[in-house]
């Protein structure tokens, strides 16, 4: 059994009247117009002791989510009522109605929905989960998991990007390929170096290296808009080290080239694409946006500590135009802290 497969989030995620998103270091869920309801209570010493990330997702009933490394949850909207599902089985990673799959060390672990959990694999990396099917890396390459017939093949892809209703990757040609629930493949484009981010719909986020740098792309279907070069976000970013009065610096001036490359996230807020870009001392992260269709880069938000630490927005989610991001930006301790920002 497929049914719509979830791939696990880590800062929101909206799925009909249900809505579930991190704040601070918790995960909180709110259902239609109801008052949100705290479904963790992670304090600041079990971020320091444990590094106990959050994972989650939902299927529009219900919240399936694991805390650290050890237990997994299943909160019923409806009822209000959470559930004791798994313990010991690692770190959620996706799942549908009928199970869940996580990984505890290089064990891949699939829980169904009664709580019985068996071992299905051996895994260095989970890449995606989609359509019942799970991607994941062995010490021989990718491996793309069957979870209701327990059927393993190999599978020849990179920079997995997985969404409801289709799989991106780059195959051997380095050309972005989108495949749907059908196995049904259409190439989009060609000389891909990765890909960032893509919504439930036909639009994937992804970018290109050259000798002239990074170049930031979006497809829907198969039209092909280019966002932004480096080396115009290097003079849009310069402008806002300047303007905004950043600690951070993001870009050096008589440049076309960023110290560090463009994070690995981006997501579709409105009428834009977010993406962050790493400080030049591993610092900070600063969060910009550019038009759908393409422009110049422009200020969302950044975080920057004094501090030998690195600090790094790590994930990017988004619902409507409200962007949810997080990361490891404490500079004392391991752990995650979120925040949102509307984009307008």
């Amino acid at each position: 059994k497929a049914g719509t497969t979830y791939r696990v989030r880590y800062t929101a995620q909206k799925e009909g009247s249900l809505t579930a998103y991190m704040s601070g270091r918790n995960l909180y869920v709110q259902y239609g117009s109801k008052k949100a309801v705290k479904l963790t209570d992670v304090d600041e010493d079990d971020y320091v002791n444990d590094n106990r990330t959050i994972a989650f997702f939902t299927d529009g009933a219900r919240v399936f989510y694991s805390v650290g490394n050890s237990d997994i949850w299943v909160y019923t909207a409806k009822t209000g009522k959470k559930k004791h599902l798994a313990e010991n089985c690692g770190e959620l990673h996706g799942g549908n109605k009928y199970g869940v799959v996580s990984k505890n060390g290089n064990d891949l672990i699939y829980t169904d929905i009664n709580g019985i959990s068996e071992t299905i694999g051996k895994a260095k990396a989970v890449s995606a989960f989609f359509n019942g099917k799970l991607y994941y890396t062995t010490a021989k390459g990718k491996t793309e998991y069957t979870v209701n017939t327990k059927k393993a093949v190999a599978f020849k892809g990179e920079s997995l990007v997985s969404s409801k209703n289709y799989l991106y990757y780059i195959n051997s040609a380095s050309k972005l390929v989108r495949m749907d629930k059908k196995g049904n493949k259409v190439s989009i484009d060609t000389n891909v170096k990765q890909i960032m981010g893509a919504n439930n719909g036909k639009t994937v986020i992804y970018n290109k290296l050259d000798k002239n740098g990074y170049h930031l792309f979006r497809a829907t279907g198969k039209k092909v808009y280019r966002l932004i070069d480096e080396s115009v976000l290097c003079k849009n970013l310069l402008k806002i080290q300047e303007t905004k009065k950043l600690d951070e610096k993001y870009a050096e001036k008589n440049s076309d080239r960023l110290t560090e490359s463009m994070g690995k996230n981006a997501v579709v807020a409105g009428d834009y694409i977010c993406f962050t870009v790493k400080g030049m001392d591993h610092k900070g992260s600063i969060i910009l946006k550019v038009n759908k269709n393409g422009g110049n880069a422009k200020y969302v938000r950044n975080v920057h500590y004094q501090s030998d630490e690195m600090s790094d927005i790590s994930t990017l989610g988004v619902i409507g135009k409200t962007l949810y991001y997080g990361g490891k930006i404490d500079p004392e301790t391991t752990a995650c802290r979120f925040g949102k920002v509307t984009v307008k």
